[in-house]
């Protein structure tokens, strides 16, 4: 859906930072780190650590330990949020 929209132009020609909001143990880390890097948040840090742990193309993934309302992040900080 994002291919088909142009999102990935828009995403890649502006910061390349891409925040996965609720990620757990990163299904779709493979096509979102297509889009930039890859900041994975989620509360149930036990699924951030198999993210990290299970997933050869989550290296360069960013892990955050937060909720949706615990994340701060100022304004623009991420070209792409799922």
């Amino acid at each position: 859906m994002l291919a088909r929209h142009a999102v990935g132009d828009r995403v890649l020609s502006s910061t390349g930072r891409v925040l996965g909001v609720g990620s757990g143990t990163g299904a779709m880390v493979d096509v979102m780190t297509g889009f930039g890097r890859m900041y994975a948040a989620d509360a149930y840090l036990p699924a951030l650590r198999l993210l990290r742990e299970h997933r050869p193309d989550a290296a360069g993934v960013v892990p955050v330990g937060a909720s949706l309302l615990g994340l701060r992040c100022a304004d623009a900080s991420f070209s792409l949020v799922v």
